[in-house]
């Protein structure tokens, strides 16, 4: 009886599975594939036909299908089947071959289907958890029917949460498979000069060695105002282009699993500026705290502000010092955020705290070294930076983490930060990652 409902278990298990893989055929990516046609039945002798049957078909082009029938005459029939389809595709011929052009796939149609993709394979999943509820209560009957012992029972109930986890995988598989399907499409779908770009980015990620992405990296974001000016915009929407690129950034570095991010978001100088521009730079400061703080808390990030905060309007001290204690447990990642930052500064403030406490008898004169003075620093506990990103062709560090860059290595980009993307970054940690670190050896 156990061995039959298990195999039962696993056949709808298996059917489930199938059916996705059947279901996501269907999704037609902008490739041609002959499975496209696998729905078309044709009139043939007064009985409905898969077209396969009444003919040859083929894909000799990438966004081509040609259809030759064995017999001429079935082409105004195969015709009529296709435009009667869901295929949405107008057919041509020239009365021998009908020929149908696969569309190109957009981005947003792409991103349209991925969705549909992710909606399929989580029915799926549900009907597989479906089937394991049905079989844990199929075993209980047995169990309290005296059919089968209680261990029994914890011993299928075990090999049944087996099949489970086996089959939810396979669903993921299939899934992951139809959605790299559609993201090479949609390359083939952008004009020639952007997919090259796209791909060229693309290959640095593939390229990166995992293992040995940088601990700590810190970039100067810059370069806001003059986007905004190239584009004859005011500075402020430079600024506000440029926020998003923070929650870009933030969130491709956690998935790169960087464990310190550290972002220059205003420096000690940046009060030279126009009060109108620092206004708007508070606001874009306390929309962001707003609209990700549950996001980051979401995904165990741990906020940590360098510089001196309590300068600032006391909404966005306010802002800040929730935001600090809401992941202040949180380890999965650090987001160090430099606000009324010098790195000059920085040191200063360090070595008055180390006087204070050797006053104080808290440490001796002969404690200080280049290790424990990190233990003043804003960074205190994190790896010294590894690599320093600066965005926007300016070569200097613009009094930026002095000391704790003392061995970094440094990748200047002419990118403007509003348009510096994931794909920039994955070419940073590339070139990174071809470097030799010698640390003053050999």
């Amino acid at each position: 009886m156990i061995s039959d409902l298990k195999k039962n278990t696993e056949s709808r298990m298996q059917k489930s599975v199938s059916s996705l893989s059947e279901s996501l055929q269907s999704i037609r990516a902008g490739r041609a594939n002959t499975s496209l046609l696998d729905k078309i039945f044709v009139d043939y002798y007064g009985q409905q036909t898969p077209l396969n049957q009444v003919a040859s078909l083929s894909a000799p082009e990438p966004r081509l299908l040609a259809i030759q029938p064995w017999d001429v005459n079935l082409i105004p029939d195969i015709e009529k089947a296709i435009l009667k389809s869901d295929l949405g595709i107008t057919p041509s011929n020239d009365g021998k071959v009908i020929r149908l052009v696969i569309p190109q796939l957009t981005e947003e149609r792409r991103k349209d289907l991925t969705k549909l993709v992710g909606k399929d394979a989580e029915e799926a999943k549900v009907s597989v958890r479906n089937i394991r509820r049905d079989a844990m209560e199929d075993i209980k009957k047995a169990e309290k029917a005296k059919e089968i012992s209680e261990d029994d029972k914890v011993s299928f109930e075990e090999d049944i949460q087996k099949l489970t986890d086996k089959y939810i995988k396979e669903i993921d598989k299939v899934a992951e498979s139809k959605e790299k399907e559609l993201m090479e499409i949609w390359f083939l779908a952008l004009d020639y000069s952007k997919a090259i770009f796209l791909r060229s980015f693309m290959n640095y990620y593939n390229r990166l060695d995992l293992d040995r992405i940088p601990r700590h990296v810190g970039i100067i974001m810059d370069g806001n105002g003059r986007w905004a000016k190239k584009r004859n915009m005011p500075r402020t929407l430079g600024h506000k282009e440029g926020a998003k690129r923070v929650v870009d950034i933030v969130e491709t570095a956690y998935n790169l699993n960087i464990k310190s991010l550290t972002l220059y978001a205003f420096s000690t100088e940046n009060w030279k500026r126009p009060e109108e521009e620092i206004s708007k730079l508070m606001d874009l400061l306390a929309f962001y705290i707003k609209t990700q703080l549950q996001r980051i808390k979401k995904n165990n990030i741990k906020i940590n502000v360098l510089g001196d905060y309590n300068v600032f309007p006391e909404l966005i001290v306010k802002l800040i010092e929730d935001a600090l204690q809401e992941t202040k447990s949180n380890d999965k990642m650090i987001l160090n955020i430099a606000l009324n930052y010098g790195g000059q500064s920085e040191i200063v403030r360090a070595t008055k705290n180390i006087v204070k406490d050797i006053l104080n008898e808290n440490i001796l004169l002969e404690d200080i070294n280049t290790q424990s003075f990190k233990n003043y620093l804003y960074t205190k506990g994190q790896d010294d930076l590894d690599l320093l990103i600066r965005p926007s062709g300016e070569l200097r560090v613009s009094n930026f983490l002095l000391y704790q860059l003392a061995y970094s290595e440094f990748y200047f980009s002419n990118v403007l930060w509003p348009d510096f993307n994931e794909y920039e970054f994955y070419k940073a940690i590339y070139d990174f990652q071809n470097r030799n670190r010698r640390y003053g050896g050999l």
